[in-house]
């Protein structure tokens, strides 16, 4: 069955035509720092790792990973191989960063390591990589509580190192499984023509121990590839599928000979098809192209797969939509992601109850799709989970943060228009002392956090309600 052409929904009621602009406001932001024990575990880009999928890849990696059960809960690992959590109770009394894991060795400085990678897949499971090819999966001793004892429960080394994007935990015929998404760029040796590398997505399905298994068993390994690195990936909460945002689409694999066969078969077609290709023709100006001329494969594309059949059931063609961020909303669902539609950024939420619309339009932030495409340095990109605000930061220093329009306490006037004006958006800027760069950030309800190479602020946004 070919995969459905969709669209995304756009409800018209979020949307505000009459937004006129963010206002700077001079408000104080509260900013806070703790110095750490030891060096947060970058890992540097190698001589090898020369393209713009290394750098998106590994280059811009957030290092600084939220819980999202457990509000103002922020993790990172350090050049020692701990895993440290700060959790914030109260601003002014921010303790140190509490070691909740160790991994079993040091970080050594292997050749082929990457940065260490979490996601946190349900309350008490937490799924780890130390860089160098093992997959860990953790338990949580206290689900309600961020710090709690981590224990070991299943290690295994997955051949080349990886990162870990997404995981999620769920019960088929009564026995708790965890799927876990890991993400490579490897070496392709058939693309002799193009960067001569390709990204790789690995969907692992693992038991958890039950009646009939005591420990921890793989039950599945599928690969899917492709020639970008994906702006999106993430697995259906019940296991049956798997979505991505990407610039080239991806496919699924059954193993290495069979993709040499096909690469193969692909090349002999281009060759036959355009036997001739200094033939005397005009050059096509890209600027007289329309959206409608551009094919599926040259622009990025919404995809939806199906765990079992493996072949794609649901695509969108984004377009001139550009993805900025994605975030989490809710733990239990998949994460949202944020699409640039006109001059506007809007936050869609994935959801399963409808097969004709799996993607609910679930905020708008005003202008900000215009907004961030003036900020040339910016490396990270959030927002709050109950979307009060969307922030982002630059390489060094300088964070910006947008805030949905509010009430103002004293009635405007706009007397271009001659109209009243009773909310307004406003604009702040915060500027770290440190000359370090941004290796991390993380934004909730009421805190942004961001990590340098040394030290961790939190940003007081809002107050508690």
């Amino acid at each position: 069955m070919e995969a459905a052409n969709c669209s995304l929904r756009v409800n018209r009621l979020l949307l505000d035509p009459k937004f006129e602009s963010y206002k700077l406001s001079l408000d104080p932001l509260p900013c806070y720092g703790v110095d750490l024990d030891a060096a947060v575990a970058e890992v540097k880009l190698r001589d090898d790792q020369y393209t713009l999928d290394h750098m998106q890849a590994y280059g811009m990696y957030n290092y600084l990973h939220s819980n999202p059960w457990c509000s103002d809960s922020v993790f990172y690992v350090d050049q020692i191989g701990r895993i440290l959590n700060l959790t914030v109770n109260l601003d002014t009394a921010l303790g140190k960063p509490i070691e909740v894991f160790r991994f079993p060795s040091e970080l050594r400085s292997d050749e082929r390591r990457l940065c260490s990678s979490m996601h946190f897949t349900s309350t008490n499971w937490v799924t780890l990589s130390d860089g160098i090819g093992i997959l860990y999966l953790i338990h949580i001793a206290k689900a309600d509580h961020s710090s709690g004892r981590w224990e070991l429960k299943f290690n295994q080394e997955l051949g080349d190192p990886f990162i870990v994007i997404h995981s999620v935990l769920f019960v088929r015929e009564e026995v708790q499984i965890i799927d876990v998404l890991l993400l490579r760029v490897e070496k392709d040796d058939l693309d002799v023509q193009g960067s001569g590398f390709r990204v790789s997505l690995e969907w692992i399905s693992i038991a958890l121990p039950s009646q009939d298994h005591c420990k921890c068993e793989i039950l599945k390994r599928r690969k899917l590839y492709g020639k970008s690195v994906p702006h999106y990936a993430a697995i259906e909460p019940d296991g049956n599928g798997l979505m991505i945002i990407s610039y080239k689409p991806f496919r699924f694999i059954a193993d290495e000979q069979n993709q040499a066969e096909e690469e193969s078969m692909e090349q002999d077609e281009k060759k036959v098809q355009n036997p001739d290709p200094d033939v005397d023709k005009p050059p096509c100006n890209a600027q007289e192209l329309e959206e409608c001329d551009v094919s599926i494969e040259d622009c990025a594309t919404l995809c939806r797969f199906d765990g079992g059949s493996l072949k794609a059931t649901h695509v969108v063609n984004l377009g001139s939509n550009q993805f900025l961020f994605s975030s989490v909303s809710n733990p239990e669902l998949m994460p949202c992601f944020s699409l640039r539609h006109d001059v506007d950024a809007l936050l869609w939420q994935p959801r399963l109850a409808s097969d004709d619309n799996l993607w609910e339009h679930a905020s708008t932030f005003n202008a900000l799709g215009y907004v961030q495409a003036s900020k040339r340095d910016k490396k990270f990109f959030t927002c709050a989970p109950n979307c009060s605000y969307a922030a982002l930061c630059e390489c060094v220093r300088r964070i910006f943060i947008y805030r949905q329009p509010s009430p103002v306490a004293t009635e405007l006037y706009n007397r271009k228009e001659g109209r009243r004006v009773g909310q307004v958006a406003k604009q702040q800027v915060a500027s770290l002392e440190t000359n370090h760069p941004i290796l991390g950030f993380q934004a909730s309800n009421e805190h942004l956090f961001v990590l340098t190479t040394n030290k961790l602020f939190v940003i007081r946004v809002n107050n508690s309600s």
